[in-house]
């Protein structure tokens, strides 16, 4: 776990930099940090509003804001484990927006999925206040499409009306990102809060990657998980053996959740087989992973889950499998002992 430390040299806070440090699981220090935090930022002023989140590969993503040459910047920066930045990024951070003769402040990140991170944050100038989003990726290079100053939510809005400011973001699940913010007019008669759904400015390849699989005596069913828009519908394809020939079983479209799902009941118990789907991205006939399930000759108890982990107050989920159809009582305990949830089965 990486714990980021704000530390002022004096009361109140007038001079700050931003330090790291890292935990194991037991709550020693990690190796390397054993002799104290590691900077990140020593410049004069004060550095302030920081946010971390995971890179997804064992390190971190950090932002803050801090006065530079004259100006308030808001800053990215991705630390590898070590707690070094990682390869690409500049010592001090990755300067986002960075618009001369503005403030930038109050940022917030976002993973996109891909190793990078969206951004978005307060812009205040002649121009007005306004809220940027920016897209980072993970080797410190913008996202193909955006603009090196990041994009106005509110392009063309009038300066002397209204105002945007306190941007929050999070994940859409699918590459993208849903950032919020207040729109408050000068003369406070009208104030809103609005919202925006950004992705890749770029054409982004479909990609399938299967989510679930489950097996009983004579039934097969598989779920996909479609990342980018593009995909309308694939055919599910099986075959019994890796030398066998792919046959194909039926035309699957995406639900709302862009998920693709396929319950197979011409299965004989006790076999193997292998599913993949065939789709249509960028006028190339494409291939999804093959993946291998085997037919159980009776059932048997399995249970898997508990996902999504963590999950949502109400949105937990366990599949079972029993192996006949006898009344049984599913029971949820919490790290404490205490019994929380009981649901019959």
């Amino acid at each position: 776990m990486f714990i980021g430390l704000l530390q002022a040299d004096a009361i109140g806070g007038f001079e700050s930099d931003l330090y790291v440090t890292r935990l194991t699981a037991n709550g020693d220090f990690a190796p390397g940090f054993e002799s104290g935090p590691k900077p990140i930022t020593v410049f004069p002023g004060n550095a302030a509003n920081s946010d971390l989140i995971p890179d997804g590969n064992g390190g971190m993503y950090l932002s803050w804001q801090e006065p530079r040459n004259g100006s308030l910047n808001y800053y990215v920066q991705r630390l590898a484990p070590s707690g070094d930045p990682a390869t690409g990024w500049p010592v001090g951070g990755l300067a986002v927006g960075a618009e001369p003769r503005h403030l930038e402040y109050r940022g917030r990140i976002v993973t996109d999925m891909q190793g990078g991170v969206y951004c978005a944050f307060n812009s205040e100038g002649s121009d007005g206040y306004r809220v940027l989003v920016q897209h980072v990726r993970g080797d410190a290079t913008l996202a193909p499409g955006w603009p090196a100053l990041g994009v106005d939510v509110s392009p063309g809005f009038d300066v002397n009306t209204g105002a945007d400011d306190t941007p929050v973001m999070d994940s859409d699940g699918r590459g993208g990102v849903i950032v919020a913010w207040t729109h408050q007019k000068l003369d406070y008669n009208r104030n809103g809060v609005y919202a925006q759904r950004y992705g890749p400015a770029s054409t982004v390849a479909t990609s399938l990657s299967l989510l679930t699989s489950s097996a009983e005596p004579g039934r097969v069913v598989l779920q996909w998980q479609v990342g980018g828009d593009a995909l309308t519908s694939a055919e599910v394809q099986r075959r019994g053996s890796p030398t066998s020939d792919w046959q194909p079983l039926a035309t699957v479209i995406p639900d709302g959740e862009r998920r693709l799902t396929y319950d197979d009941r011409d299965v004989a118990a006790g076999s193997r087989y292998a599913y993949r789907l065939e789709y249509r991205s960028a006028g190339e006939s494409r291939f999804s992973a093959e993946s291998w399930v085997e037919v159980p000759l009776e059932h048997a108890f399995a249970m898997h889950g508990a996902s999504r982990n963590p999950s949502p107050r109400g949105a937990l989920a366990v599949e079972l499998s029993l192996r006949g159809t006898a009344r049984a009582a599913l029971e949820l305990y919490d790290v404490t002992g205490r019994r929380v949830v009981v649901r019959d089965l």
